[in-house]
């Protein structure tokens, strides 16, 4: 009789516990900085991910993070790496982070100032 009990709590705390995770719920997507490639492949991934906004915020975070330190436009001109922002010249930086933790890291960026227009 006692093994059947057993067999019969796990079942009961298996259930509970699948229960208490929203269907189609995940994990939020981390940067993977384990190579240039990873880091790309995983950055496209939370764009996909990304709603509209999420899209434009974490396209900006990027940039903001890619252009901190950077004086003027003639230091962009001078250094080809900021010429074109990628996720692999950032990838330490924001290894094992969210899409919200690099935009929330965006944020506490100050001297980067960036605005974005709608479009007509």
């Amino acid at each position: 009789m006692r093994p059947h009990w057993i067999a019969a709590s796990v079942t009961a705390i298996a259930l509970l516990a699948a229960s208490s995770f929203p269907l189609g719920a995940r994990e939020a997507l981390r940067l993977d900085a384990t190579s240039e490639a990873t880091a790309q492949a995983s950055f496209q991934k939370m764009m996909d991910q990304a709603d509209d906004r999420g899209k434009r915020d974490l396209a900006m975070a990027m940039a903001k993070i890619n252009l901190e330190g950077v004086q003027s436009a003639y230091e962009v001109v001078q250094r080809p790496e900021l010429q074109t922002m990628s996720i692999g010249r950032i990838k330490d930086r924001v290894a094992g982070m969210t899409a919200d933790q690099i935009v929330a890291l965006a944020d506490s960026i100050e001297g980067v100032e960036m605005r974005v227009s709608p479009t007509p």
